[in-house]
């Protein structure tokens, strides 16, 4: 794990002393003037090694992110160490007029963390996590990822619901939403988030919490990274491990639509504790198969009677269900997952899995157009569900389903192949289909689908939006646009 603090080197001091907001403004007044250059040697000033800057050798993979597709250059990326940095970067960002993009993990499918002519605010110098195992809570900074978090919880047989794969960041997925497998047990990431720092783009730093600032606290718990950088998460832990038992069981492809009608009926009465998913995949000697992939989150004994009735869904053509470490478990889906791949994803809740639906599903599935293109079905529902649907800015809470329309792929000839393959089996899924737009799989698609994962939501988000950053000077997001008019630099309620 990385173990830079999140708490800032204070850049007055890397500055040479004195006040650094004035030596910052000196800087920043020289940057607007500098027209041509951008003023990047402010930057470098400011930042010294930690501005990457074009040209510099550290450049090329500075600026690229997970997904493969994405090909953008910044005017620069600025690894902040601390809240003292994240300012600087908003600031500088402001008085020269370009957009900014935050990374935390680099995961966006849509590649948001990176942006073209514009500063990267990249926070993965700020990657510690500080567990307090006597009232289960952690804190993380933003740029760390969820590998990094389960190693340093588990080790107090502790977790939260964090994400599918291990190098994903907590920022982004937590803001989002954030499913894995223990959302049917615990509920999503941001149902377990119990405080957050933010630096506001005014440069406010404030923490939201329900006693304080309780609206920004709301609108982080789904609604993106709209409203501030975060740069510190703390989040409410549960008791597992460091074994749990989970696996994977493989069905024969053929018995696809018979599997999925019983593991259907498993589910629909499955306790909390029973994660599992269907996917139709690739094993690793080239057979098509139907892939139950599952997590039983508490004691083994009770759950190894769901994992045999979830055997019998079929005929196993393998059987890899055991008690393994969690934090294991957790790395089990990145190595198809590496950084560089192209990648392009589509997503919808289901209200049910119909027959109708299965059948489609599979007609979906029958050619897929990568060796790692997969159609995925998720049960939803438990402690995720059961939150009302105003009670975050996460509003789909009432879909039994979702259904994940994932291709990762390396030749870009094959592009048009693998984002064709996924539109249209989004669009055939689509008369199945609850609710449309999960924010976090989105690409972008425009504000419609914006307005429709945020749903219910959406106008409270822009209002609390003109709040706190009413230029939208945060908008390299599934962004929300502020309300106009509203009023703004309000001080929270308590």
């Amino acid at each position: 794990m990385r173990t830079d603090s999140w708490k800032a080197q204070p850049i007055r001091a890397a500055m040479g002393g004195g006040s650094m907001v004035s030596a910052v403004a000196a800087n920043l007044r020289e940057a607007r003037t500098a027209v041509g250059s951008r003023s990047t040697a402010a930057l470098a000033r400011c930042f010294g090694e930690r501005a990457i800057l074009p040209g510099d050798p550290r450049y090329e993979a500075a600026r690229r992110v997970w997904n493969g597709m994405i090909d953008r250059r910044p005017l620069a990326v600025l690894r902040c160490t601390g809240n003292e940095d994240v300012r600087a970067a908003l600031d500088f960002a402001a008085e020269v007029d370009v957009p900014v993009a935050v990374r935390g993990g680099g995961h966006s499918v849509a590649g948001h963390g990176v942006v073209d002519g514009g500063i990267v605010i990249d926070l993965s110098p700020m990657a510690t996590v500080t567990v307090d195992p006597s009232n289960s809570i952690a804190d993380a900074g933003g740029g760390t990822q969820w590998g990094e978090f389960d190693a340093a919880t588990q080790r107090h047989g502790l977790a939260t619901t964090g994400g599918l794969i291990s190098h994903t960041g907590i920022s982004g997925l937590t803001l989002g939403g954030g499913f894995g497998w223990l959302t049917r047990k615990h509920g999503l990431s941001c149902d377990n988030l119990i405080e957050a720092e933010v630096v506001c783009v005014d440069g406010r730093v404030l923490r939201a919490s329900p006693e304080e600032n309780a609206e920004l606290y709301w609108a982080l718990r789904g609604g993106g990274g709209n409203f501030g950088v975060v740069t510190r998460f703390r989040y409410r832990l549960h008791h597992l491990g460091p074994n749990v038992l989970c696996g994977t069981i493989a069905f024969a492809r053929a018995s696809t639509r018979d599997v999925l009608r019983r593991y259907r009926d498993v589910m629909a009465t499955a306790p909390d504790e029973l994660a599992a998913y269907m996917t139709f995949g690739t094993l690793p000697d080239g057979e098509r198969a139907i892939v139950l992939t599952t997590l039983y989150a508490g004691p083994a004994e009770d759950g190894a009677g769901w994992m045999e009735r979830l055997r019998r869904c079929g005929t196993p053509l393998a059987d890899l269900v055991a008690s393994r470490p969690y934090t294991d478990f957790q790395k089990s889906l990145d190595g198809s997952q590496y950084a560089g791949r192209r990648a392009y994803w589509k997503s919808s809740f289901l209200s049910g899995l119909s027959d109708e639906a299965i059948d489609m599903a599979i007609t979906c599935a029958a050619e897929l157009p990568a060796r790692d293109a997969i159609l995925n079905i998720e049960r939803y529902g438990g402690a995720a569900s059961r939150v009302p649907p105003e009670a975050t800015a996460f509003p789909h809470r009432d879909s039994e389903y979702l259904i994940n329309i994932m291709s990762v792929w390396d030749d870009p000839e094959r592009d048009g192949a693998n984002v064709g393959w996924a539109r249209e089996s989004w669009a055939a899924m689509a008369p199945f289909v609850q609710s449309r737009s999960y924010s976090n799989f989105l690409g972008d698609e425009g504000q419609s689908r914006v307005r429709e994962a945020f749903g219910v939501n959406f106008d409270r988000l822009a209002t609390i939006k003109a709040r706190f950053d009413p230029g939208n000077r945060l908008c390299v997001n599934q962004n929300i646009v502020p309300t106009s008019g509203a009023m703004t630099n309000i001080e929270e309620t308590k």
